[in-house]
């Protein structure tokens, strides 16, 4: 099974990054990261121009969808990295806060003890939450960029505005006779 994605595109505007010309606008890449159902199967996007285009506007929207979706995938590992330094901070906030726990609580100092057990517990408790659910959400969407960048790209363009122009030009000019 191949995951198609279709792209009707009735004007240059559909595309276009209104901050950054190199890439693609958000709601297209959104677009193209949800259309992906099956993380297992290849990506096809189908690109349909419903205007002339050329083939430097192809090529210009090909590299737009290559470069948006590198800066995705470079953009998921930041925040990967970063999310893998604060597991790290909190496991070691964690085990600091144990460590006051059981030093506070040999010296009878039940209260300070068992707010320094509660902090563990919290720290510990949001590395665990990031380690098991949030880190995989960043991981469904870094499988998915990584479909889309080695996604197989078909353009088709449609010249029905040629043909619909004419008949709509012989049809003024056959009702003016009548």
């Amino acid at each position: 099974m191949i995951n198609n994605i279709v792209i009707d595109l009735d004007n240059d505007e559909e595309y276009l990054n209104d901050y950054d010309d190199n890439k693609i606008n958000d709601s297209l890449a959104n677009y193209i990261l949800d259309s992906i159902v099956d993380l297992n199967y290849e990506v096809n996007l189908n690109i349909k121009f419903k205007y002339k285009v050329d083939n430097g506007e192809i090529n210009n929207v090909k590299e737009k969808i290559n470069y948006t979706f590198k800066f995705l995938k470079r953009q998921n590992e930041t925040y990967i990295k970063k999310s893998n330094y604060r597991n790290i901070f909190l496991i070691l906030l964690g085990i600091l806060f144990f460590w006051l726990y059981k030093l506070f609580d040999v010296y009878n100092l039940s209260v300070i003890s068992e707010i320094a057990n509660i902090l563990s517990w919290v720290a510990l408790w949001s590395f665990g939450e990031n380690l098991l659910f949030a880190r995989r959400k960043f991981n469904i969407k870094r499988k998915k960029i990584k479909r889309v960048f080695n996604a197989k790209i078909n353009i088709e363009v449609e010249e029905w505005y040629e043909k619909g122009f004419c008949f709509i030009f012989v049809d003024l000019f056959v009702y003016r006779l009548w």
